[in-house]
């Protein structure tokens, strides 16, 4: 099928999710391809497993290794309220999900934050985060559809028990609720049922979402999940607080959201990571929409540096979003991260998704590069330069351009503000700046209170 250039800016840009096709007039004329289909119905710190209760850092590891593994950033915090390195209290399980790398992994700082409650005797934590932004266009944004309204992104709760391997065998789980206008992006909308939480809107764009619900073993330095969890892809996660930026690259909404499956960790040593596993397609729970390897490599060369791949490759899709077909395709996402000094990282990004359906093949292609400067302990800058290619099943191809500089302020552990300007360029254009508009300025600030 043949995808304009206006239903694919749509696809790329405001990420609409199944519902709001199923109520658009059948005679728009958009059609979707491989690439728009995938935008529209999937559902971003390497531990969607902690939260609050983690380390910011994000380094699960076996006891024997974390008294010991070194850290981009060492010695004593300035700030009351906030320390600096790992803790030497972490222990391996309950790790790779919702981006094996990114922004909250590598942080300087770990905020000594509030807790909804403390554990339970069982080992039971609970905690969550509230996300409320204002941005001034959706088109561009990606997730944000909302535009020149304060609004509520995601309130987020969780509930877990984290598998610790340390002593033995040792299960744990995890199940994870969010409310708002990201919500119904996270549904598993895969197969176009109403199963799982495919069918709890609440007027668009708000909704609720259940987008982990696992079961995990850890014994020594090997761990499985099995149920629907996150994604290990890319360095933007889908959880708001784990994130430098407001608003979301262009290639994140290309990116699967969330699997049901199955997923291995092992940690080879203090230095590498890698993961393994089998996954029914792409946002999908516990119905049998894919058939697709997912796998991945962490690996720190230096005190400094640190590589991460992942990769999702086989059957992506079948009958997606109710639309019929197969999807057989593979993504790839290369991480590599650099503190240049004491104060300023560098992370760059590139992912690859190539697709094939029955209409043809579909291919995007991104680049993306970040710098972060710790100011303090409670203010940070950051830039996000991306370039985005995308070809439809005829060969048609478009480039697209976004550069965003941000703040973040955090007058608390537990709250961080975090306003943004975004320029997208659009030169073809493929309509993403809402019209002919080559370029397109957006301003957006959003609130994070963690729990």
């Amino acid at each position: 099928m043949r995808m304009t250039r206006t239903g694919l800016a749509w696809g790329l840009a405001c990420l609409v999710n199944h519902s709001l096709l199923a109520s658009a007039p059948q005679d728009s004329g958009i059609e979707m391809t491989t690439l728009q289909r995938q935008a529209t119905t999937s559902s971003l710190a390497r531990h969607a497993a902690k939260d609050a209760h983690e380390p910011v850092n994000g380094s699960i590891r076996t006891a024997a290794h974390s008294s010991a593994e070194p850290t981009f950033n060492d010695g004593p915090s300035s700030e009351p309220g906030y320390a600096r390195g790992p803790s030497s209290d972490v222990y391996f399980g309950s790790s790779a999900s919702d981006s094996l790398f990114n922004y909250q992994s590598m942080s300087r700082y770990r905020p000594q934050q509030w807790h909804l409650m403390p554990q339970s005797p069982f080992g039971l934590n609970f905690g969550g985060f509230t996300s409320i932004g204002y941005h001034t266009d959706g088109l561009g944004s990606s997730l944000y559809l909302m535009p020149n309204r304060v609004h509520l992104e995601q309130q987020w709760f969780y509930a877990e028990k984290i598998a610790d391997g340390r002593q033995g065998l040792g299960l744990g789980g995890r199940i994870d609720y969010v409310y708002g206008s990201n919500a119904q992006f996270f549904q598993a909308a895969g197969l176009g049922t109403n199963g799982w939480d495919n069918s709890f809107d609440n007027g668009f764009p708000y909704g609720h979402a259940l987008p982990q619900a696992y079961g995990e073993a850890a014994y020594g330095d090997f761990s499985v999940k099995v149920g629907h969890f996150l994604k290990i892809t890319g360095f933007e996660a889908v959880q708001a607080n784990k994130n430098f930026f407001n608003s979301r690259q262009l290639s994140f909404a290309n990116l699967p959201f969330n699997h049901s499956g199955a997923l291995t960790e092992y940690r080879v040593n203090s230095d590498t990571t890698l993961l393994n596993g089998y996954v029914m397609g792409l946002s999908t729970a516990f119905e049998d929409g894919g058939d697709a390897y997912i796998g991945g490599i962490s690996h720190r060369w230096n005190d400094r540096t640190n590589f991460t791949y992942t990769t999702v490759l086989g059957r992506l899709y079948e009958n997606l979003g109710g639309f019929g077909g197969r999807d057989v395709g593979q993504i790839h996402s290369l991480i590599l991260s650099n503190a240049l000094t004491d104060r300023l990282s560098f992370v760059n990004e590139t992912n690859l998704y190539i697709a094939k359906s029955n209409g043809g093949t579909g291919e995007m292609v991104s680049n993306t590069s970040y710098f972060f400067y710790d100011v303090s302990e409670r203010l940070a800058l950051g830039s996000r330069s991306e370039y985005f290619h995308v070809t439809d099943v005829f060969d048609d191809s478009s480039d697209i351009f976004t550069q965003t500089l941000g703040v973040n302020v955090k007058p608390s552990s537990n709250l961080s503000i975090r306003p943004e300007v975004r320029w997208v360029f659009d030169p073809a254009p493929l309509g993403i700046n809402g019209g002919p508009d080559t370029s397109n300025t957006i301003f957006g600030i959003d609130a994070i209170f963690v729990f």
